[in-house]
């Protein structure tokens, strides 16, 4: 069981603020770093199959992340490549 918290499970969002995003025929975009493999790429993949338009962020694994690219159900999703951590 995750001890993530989803936008749905939050008590601090009202019904009105949820149904913006749940049960509406617009998807959201998420950015998902360390998406090449590991958690990062489950996470991007439980995105996709909730009908999400996902950023797949790696460092530089670009081939790694574009094979996920490539699983991930529906449309929209790129690959994204660059140092978080460098401020430049």
């Amino acid at each position: 069981m995750s001890d993530l918290v989803s936008w749905d499970d939050r008590p601090d969002r009202s019904a009105q603020d949820r149904s913006k995003l749940v049960g509406t025929s617009q998807s959201r975009g998420v950015l998902v770093t360390g998406a090449s493999r590991g958690v990062g790429a489950a996470t991007a993949r439980a995105f996709a199959e909730q009908g999400d338009r996902v950023a797949l962020h790696c460092r530089g694994a670009v081939d790694k992340a574009s094979e996920v690219l490539a699983e991930l159900p529906g449309e929209g999703h790129v690959v994204v490549a660059g140092d978080l951590g460098d401020a430049a």
